[in-house]
C-alpha cells in the first residue's frame, strides 16, 4: 500500500512541474531560471531533511563526484531546459510531456551498448510502438506538420537528458541508497545552475 502511494504521489508531484514552470515563465523567468529556482530549492529541502534525520547519507567516496556531476550537469540540468523551453515553444505542456517518455527507448539503446544488456523481441517490439506513436504525435504521418523541428529536437532532448539519469544512477545504485543519488544531483546542479541565474525584467 505504501509503495501505491508513494509512485501515485510521485506522478501527481511530476504532473504539476509544468503548472509551476508556466507560472514562473509569466513571471519573466526564463528555462535556465527556472532550472536553477528548481535546484536551488530541491536541494535546499533535501539537504535539511538529511542533516536532521540521516547525516550519512550525505558521505560519498571521490572517486564517484563524476557520476553525480554526470548525472545533475548532464543529465538533469539538460533535461529540464530542454523540457521547460519545448513547453515555452510549443505552448503547452501535453506534447512535451509525451516527447519525454522517450525516455525508455534510449535507456534501451544506451543499455545495449554500456552494459550489454540484450535487445529482445518485446524491447525491440516496444520500441516500434514507441516510435510509431511518436509520428502521429507529432504529425509526421499528416500533411501538415504540427510541430516545428526545434520543438520536436528539445521534446526528444527532454527524453535523451531524462535518459542519462537512469543511465549514471545504474552505475551507482548498488553503492548508495535512492535519497543520497537525489540529493547530491541536485547539489552537483545547484553547482552549475548559480551560474545561469541573473533575473531581470524589462
Amino acid at each position: 500500500m505504501n509503495s501505491v502511494v508513494c509512485i501515485t504521489s510521485a506522478g501527481i508531484l511530476w504532473g504539476i512541474i509544468a503548472i509551476f514552470i508556466s507560472l514562473l515563465k509569466d513571471l519573466g523567468f526564463n528555462s535556465l531560471q527556472c532550472v536553477a529556482i528548481r535546484v536551488f530549492f530541491s536541494a535546499l529541502c533535501l539537504v535539511i531533511y538529511l542533516s536532521i534525520f540521516d547525516r550519512s547519507k550525505l558521505k560519498i567516496e571521490f572517486k564517484d563526484i563524476i557520476y553525480f556531476l554526470g548525472t545533475g550537469i548532464l543529465s538533469i540540468i539538460f533535461f529540464n531546459y530542454c523540457y521547460f523551453e519545448a513547453i515555452e515553444v510549443i505552448g503547452g505542456v501535453a506534447i512535451p510531456a509525451l516527447l519525454l517518455y522517450m525516455a525508455p527507448i534510449f535507456v534501451m539503446i544506451m543499455s545495449f551498448f554500456f552494459f550489454h544488456e540484450k535487445l529482445n523481441k518485446r524491447k525491440v517490439l516496444a520500441l516500434f510502438i514507441t516510435i510509431i506513436g511518436l509520428c502521429f504525435i507529432t504529425g509526421a504521418f499528416s500533411q501538415e506538420v504540427t510541430l516545428s523541428g526545434k520543438a520536436i529536437l528539445l521534446g526528444l532532448g527532454a527524453g535523451f537528458g531524462y535518459a542519462l539519469y537512469s543511465i549514471f544512477s545504474k552505475m551507482i545504485i548498488d553503492k548508495y541508497e535512492a535519497v543520497t543519488i537525489i540529493t547530491l544531483y541536485y547539489r552537483a546542479k545547484k553547482i552549475r545552475g548559480r551560474k545561469s541565474f541573473n533575473i531581470s525584467y524589462d
